[in-house]
């Protein structure tokens, strides 16, 4: 039987920098940070550094034995990176290319690699933010619990209080909120149903 842990990540990449923090399965937080040559600082996108910073801090951590039978979980306030990944391949050739160094990483390692988009408020809240920057004195790398900024476990109604009365303003309040062990179910009597579907976008 194999066991598999979850590994949680947050990357973020500025124009001089990067940075990236992992919680581990056994509690450690590992992180890389450093500065980008010029080429790469003044040649290439903001896209494109920051998918490179989530690929290389998942290759440095696997090169150090962290991901053995892991899920590892990405989070980028880069909606271009989060795609890429998502739809596994880019109109871009230098995207493309990330996206196929990462899925090269999962068959190699036989790991299970997510990417989810997050609000820059939630970055910056991390800490992580910071670490591209060069400050290893904020919040997760000070001992912050890294998934207490990431509530995976919530549906996005649930975080957000004003998000139903919102929804209902415009479908009506005669609309049929599904859970999750409704919406697989046939419904015949028509109306409108809303389903809040996925719990990990746009935390």
């Amino acid at each position: 039987m194999r066991v598999v842990r979850a590994t949680y990540g947050f990357g973020d990449a500025s124009g001089d920098g990067f940075g990236a923090a992992m919680h581990l399965p056994d509690g450690k937080i590992y992180y890389s940070h450093g500065v980008w040559d010029w080429g790469i600082s003044n040649e290439h996108s903001s896209n494109y550094r920051e998918l490179r910073n989530l690929v290389e801090s998942l290759e440095k951590a696997a090169a150090a034995g962290l991901l053995t039978n892991t899920e590892a979980w990405l989070f980028t306030d880069n909606t271009t990176a989060k795609a890429a990944y998502f739809c596994g391949s880019s109109k871009s050739r230098q995207l493309h290319g990330l996206v196929l160094r990462l899925r090269l990483l999962e068959m190699r390692l036989g790991i299970i690699i997510g990417v989810v988009h997050v609000l820059g408020k939630t970055m910056i809240r991390v800490g992580v933010d910071g670490v591209s920057r060069g400050d290893l004195n904020a919040n997760v790398l000070a001992g912050a619990y890294m998934l207490s900024f990431v509530p995976l476990h919530l549906s996005a109604l649930e975080r957000s209080e004003g998000l139903l009365p919102w929804s209902l303003s415009w479908t009506g309040e005669n609309t049929f909120v599904l859970g999750e062990a409704d919406w697989p179910r046939p419904h015949m009597n028509g109306g409108t149903y809303l389903w809040a579907r996925g719990r990990w976008c746009g935390i």
